[in-house]
């Protein structure tokens, strides 16, 4: 039993990392996107432009990863 409970641990490390990949994925962008409003008194240009950069760079981990296990 030692195996499964081991493979457990490895499956909720490969979930968190691949949460914690997606979350900062998003998320960097759009806090460099406020910086860059704030300093240019542009909002909310940039701050879209991040979310849009960050949710298609999380699409294209998440595709990544599916192809990964997918394929073994």
């Amino acid at each position: 039993m030692p195996n499964q409970a081991g493979r457990g641990s490895v499956n909720r490390l490969r979930h968190l990392a691949l949460g914690s990949e997606l979350a900062g994925g998003v998320l960097v962008p759009v806090l460099i996107g406020l910086w860059l409003d704030r300093r240019f008194d542009s909002s909310p240009t940039y701050v879209l432009i991040g979310t849009f950069l960050g949710l298609a760079a999380a699409t294209a981990s998440l595709i990544r990863v599916v192809k990964l296990r997918s394929n073994g």
